[in-house]
């Protein structure tokens, strides 16, 4: 059997050391890389040149100029559009801010090949500065708390949780995409200009009948600092109420619906709130948690929309 053709989407903006990082691991996988493409979300610092300057004498690595911040899923879009005439078997989706084991794409491979239908795979990624404790190891969506639940975060990951298992939820921080599966589906929801995206993807992937496969042997690493130096900004809480209200319309039946009306302002926005005040500008992120919750219940959906019954 041929060895899978993989290319490694990332996006920058203004993430020049980041990017080095992250490409240069990318460049050390044991499973060589097809292509790394590298776009840039239009930044408005150097880091662009910077990198195509860095990483110009390797053949694999190509330069995608998005011309400017379409956002997460729109800017993975725009890239996989450029390159989707190379029909690679599998995409790489990669935050800027991460970066994978040598052995890390090879292991989701081999788990991948057991799989009838293989949508999304995921491994298990740690904290940059706590690398041995888990930020994220598969999870699945909760509905009635209007929140995706992880076994292991902030913890090591246990001796006995080594083996791939099917799950609910893959973060689209380090993600494995069937082209198949990514076709399928059209790419990401552009309606989501960042957070939510990942989890309204695989809500689509499983629907079309593909897996959704967690493999905790295969490692990444993504710099997350805390809830307050990373999740409490205006910008973070904005997009954090905007697209859970477009998830919530997208995907939740009447019941739900009724439900995460009285959740959401009684239960959820209270903590969101406490969270606000960890962080530097405690009034600002939360005007902008409230702002986020009305833009997105005001938005008009695509028709890449499909929700499900409860």
């Amino acid at each position: 059997m041929p060895s899978p053709s993989v290319i490694a989407i990332i996006l920058n903006w203004n993430k020049y050391d980041d990017v080095v990082i992250c490409i240069e691991s990318l460049l050390a996988s044991s499973h060589p890389f097809e292509r790394i493409v590298l776009a840039d979300n239009g930044s408005t610092d150097d880091s662009f040149a910077r990198l195509k300057q860095k990483f110009d004498a390797c053949p694999s690595v190509v330069f995608i100029d998005n011309g400017s911040n379409l956002g997460f899923a729109a800017g993975m879009n725009a890239a996989y559009e450029q390159i989707a005439e190379l029909r690679p078997d599998y995409i790489l989706l990669m935050n800027n801010d991460a970066k994978v084991a040598p052995d890390c794409l090879e292991t989701l491979l081999d788990a991948a090949r057991k799989e009838e239908r293989p949508g999304l795979i995921g491994p298990t990624i740690y904290y940059t500065s706590r690398p041995e404790t888990v930020w994220h190891g598969g999870g699945r969506y909760n509905k009635w708390k209007c929140s995706v639940t992880m076994p292991n975060k902030d913890q090591p990951l246990p001796a006995s949780v080594r083996e791939p298992v099917q799950c609910g939820f893959l973060t689209g921080c380090v993600l494995l995409v069937s082209t198949e599966a990514w076709e399928a589906c059209s790419g990401f929801d552009e309606d989501f200009f960042f957070y939510s995206e990942d989890l309204d993807l695989c809500w689509r992937i499983r629907d079309a009948g593909y897996s959704i496969l967690y493999v905790p042997r295969s490692s990444a690493w993504h710099k997350l600092i805390g809830v307050a130096e990373d999740r409490s900004t205006p910008f973070t809480m904005y997009n954090f109420g905007r697209s859970l209200a477009l998830l919530i319309r997208k995907h939740y039946g009447v019941l739900h619906k009724i439900y995460a009306a009285l959740f959401i302002p009684l239960v959820m926005s209270p903590f969101r709130m406490y969270q606000c005040t960890k962080g530097s500008t405690p009034r600002k992120s939360i005007v902008a948690w409230w702002k986020g919750l009305y833009a997105g219940l005001r938005y008009r959906l695509s028709d890449v929309d499909d929700p499900n019954t409860d």
